[in-house]
Formats: C-alpha cells, sequence, structure tokens
C-alpha cells in the first residue's frame, strides 16, 4: 500500500556549529509551540534533536580552527551542500531557516534563491561587525527576511534594500532563565575562577594548557582559588576530564556553563561567542586564544595586523573593555597578571562589570527566539508578505 504523502507545511532549519544548534533549538521549540503540527527538519547537531527536529545531518564535527582544519572538512562539507541543494530541488521545503554558519549557507541561500524558496536567515554573516558591507549586501539581495541579533545590523540590511529585524540576541534568552547569584565576600569562602578552554577539541588542546600555566602563576598567590573548567556540550567529557588531568588536575569540571558564569569571581575565556555569555552574565573576564604552530604561522602572515579584537565584548564597543591575551602578548605570565589583578581589585572588576553592562545595552530585550519564530510564522502564511507583518513585532 501506497504512504499518503505528508500534507504538512515543512521547515528546514540548517545550523552549521553549536552556537546555531543551540538557538535552532529555542527557535524550533517556539515554532512547535505555535504550530504543532509543522514538520521541522534540520540540518544540527544533540539539541536540535532534544527539540524535536528531525535531524537530516549532523552538524557537530562541521566547525574548524583554522584554515588547515577548515581544508581537511571541506570534501565533508560538500558532500552535505550537493545533498541539501538535491534536496531543495527535489522536495523543497515550504520555509529554508539559515542560521549563521556564512561560507556554507551563503552558497545554500543562493541556490535557493535561484530556485524561488521562500528564506529566512537568523544572525546573518557579519551582523556583529558595525561597518560590514559586502555580506551584508549579498544577505541583503538574496534572502527573504533576515532577523540579526544587533540594531546596526538591521540598519545595513535596509540600507542594503532587504528586508529585516533587529530581533535582540538569543543568548539574552539563555541567561534571563537563571537565579541571580551574587559573588561572596572576599575571605568568606574560596573564589571560583571559570576557566573556558573553547568548545572544539582542538582549541581545548591548544589553549587548556595555555589556561593552566598561567593559573598555575596565580594559584601561587591565592592558593584557596577554585578553579572550574567549563564542558562545553561539543566536546565529549571523557576528552575533556583527559585533558585537565594533564594539565590541571586540581580544576573541577562542569557541565552547567552558565551557573558557573554566574558563580565566578574571574573568567579565563576563550575567543568567541563564550565571551559574549560572560559579558551578559556581567563577569570579569582576561580572553585568551592559542592554536597549533600552523595557526601561528598564518595569523603571522595573514591576520596579525588586520584584526583589531577578537573578544565580541571589545568588537562591540570598539575599544578594549577586557584585556586580550594571544599572540605574542599571550604569554602565561601576562595572563595571570591580568587574572591577578582582577582577583584582587574589586575596584577593576567593578568598573569592567558596569562596561560590560552597558555594552549588553545595545544586544535588546530577551524573546529572539520568539520574535524570529512570528517572522518565520509570518512568511509561512504569506500574511501581506513577510515585510508587513513582520515590522509589526516590537521588542
Amino acid at each position: 500500500m501506497t504512504p499518503m504523502p505528508d500534507s504538512r507545511q515543512r521547515v528546514l532549519l540548517v545550523a552549521g556549529e553549536a552556537s546555531g544548534d543551540l538557538h535552532g533549538a529555542r527557535l524550533v521549540r517556539q515554532l512547535r509551540a505555535a504550530r504543532p503540527e509543522l514538520r521541522i527538519q534540520a540540518v544540527g547537531a544533540r539539541r536540535l534533536r532534544e527539540a524535536g527536529a528531525e535531524i537530516l545531518c549532523d552538524c557537530s564535527r562541521f566547525s574548524a580552527l583554522g584554515v588547515y582544519e577548515a581544508l581537511k572538512r571541506v570534501p565533508r562539507l560538500l558532500l552535505v551542500l550537493r545533498r541539501l541543494r538535491a534536496l531543495l530541488a527535489s522536495d523543497p521545503p515550504d520555509l529554508l531557516v539559515l542560521i549563521d554558519f556564512g561560507a556554507f549557507n551563503m552558497r545554500l541561500l543562493r541556490f535557493a534563491h535561484e530556485r524561488g524558496i521562500k528564506t529566512l536567515y537568523y544572525i546573518p554573516p557579519g551582523c556583529w561587525v558595525k561597518r560590514m558591507v559586502s555580506a551584508t549586501r549579498r544577505v541583503a539581495a538574496l534572502a527573504d527576511y533576515i532577523a540579526t541579533p544587533f540594531p546596526w545590523s538591521e540598519r545595513l540590511l535596509r540600507e542594503a534594500g532587504g528586508r529585516a529585524k533587529f530581533v535582540g540576541h538569543p543568548l539574552l534568552d539563555l541567561l534571563e532563565e537563571l537565579p541571580p547569584a551574587e559573588e561572596p565576600p572576599p575571605g568568606e569562602e574560596s573564589p571560583i575562577v571559570a576557566l573556558l578552554p573553547g568548545s572544539r577539541d582542538a582549541e581545548v588542546r591548544h589553549i587548556l594548557p595555555l589556561i593552566a600555566r598561567a593559573l598555575r602563576l596565580v594559584l601561587r598567590r591565592h592558593p584557596k582559588l577554585r578553579p572550574v573548567v567549563s564542558c562545553a556540550p561539543t566536546i565529549a567529557r571523557p576528552y575533556l576530564e583527559h585533558q585537565v588531568r594533564r594539565w590541571l588536575p586540581e580544576a573541577e569540571i562542569t557541565e552547567d556553563t552558565y551557573r558557573l558564569l554566574r558563580g565566578a569571581r574571574v573568567g579565563v575565556i576563550a575567543s568567541g561567542s563564550a565571551t559574549l555569555e560572560a559579558a551578559i552574565v556581567g563577569l570579569p573576564m582576561v580572553v585568551v586564544y592559542a592554536g597549533s604552530w600552523v595557526s601561528w604561522i598564518q595569523y603571522l602572515l595573514f591576520v596579525r595586523g588586520r584584526i583589531k579584537y577578537i573578544a565580541l565584548p571589545n568588537i562591540l564597543a570598539d575599544r578594549e573593555l577586557v584585556p586580550e591575551r594571544y599572540g605574542e602578548r599571550g604569554s602565561p605570565e601576562e595572563i595571570a597578571a591580568e587574572v591577578t589583578r582582577l582577583i584582587e581589585d574589586r575596584s577593576a572588576r567593578d568598573t569592567m562589570k558596569g562596561e560590560l553592562k552597558r555594552v549588553v545595552s545595545e544586544l535588546g530585550t530577551p524573546g529572539a527566539a520568539r520574535r524570529t519564530a512570528e517572522l518565520a510564522l509570518a512568511l509561512l502564511e504569506g500574511r501581506g508578505g513577510p515585510a508587513e507583518s513582520a515590522d509589526a513585532i516590537a521588542l
């Protein structure tokens, strides 16, 4: 007996990294709450699967550290891209939602645009850069609608002729759910130092030893400190435990990153989205980075002198709010000096918290997933076109 065709509307989400999987999962929950009958497929990982999406391809190993690592993943990504194009051509979804991961998703966006498939881009490429022009023009020309987490990105996209909405930053949704936590008074208990060595195996392999060497210097002066290492959801805990035992055996490990950020006095954090998570919590931090010798050569040849900041709070503020220690300035001694200063100087911590609060105030209010879901539903229902329906959604 031939099975009946599925007549439900279908949404396809494509995420490529841990953050996209996380933000996509929250979006799926909002869509399901509004439209339980929707069929939702995804290129994603554990969190999208737990949210109820049908996973077509696991993206947990898509991201890479440096050009060399990225090149090793190109054959697999090209295969996935070919399969997704074939799916879009043979059985197009009612809506394609692309989440970040611009190098891959922009190619898929162009393919969908050429075939008239409705598209929503959530967190467009380069949106955090206040003067991004080239990527902004490309996504504005191709996407039916764009949900962006930064207000200046909305303005740039609209100026480029795109339909865009500033929906607020999705990390605000995650962290508002946590109960407030106050730093314990000095001397009452051992203060926590939050150590976030990255969300990829390669990052942990290179960054954790650097952090450990710096922390050993700090612990000589402050032996009561409690170093706690965050295990990102993309890192296998046994692998992290092995690395911690090797480099900093006295450290604890937790998978509850947000509670760790809430309860710590200072953070030592690898450059990436975790620096923005810490900023939203208001955690004073030192931002670090390290890589392989191949990555170091790439940095010397192509990057040094071209990038101004690596920490997202600094990029957003366009000045160094939090110390960055990497490359020539990233010795264990320099990192230890900054961590020690923040541990000992409450005034310095309070000043940094105030500056981080001002940066976070530009990110809107919680509700990004809900607002993006409303945009997606407007596109699915064709209510007067996405421009009319979406612009009515207020922050």
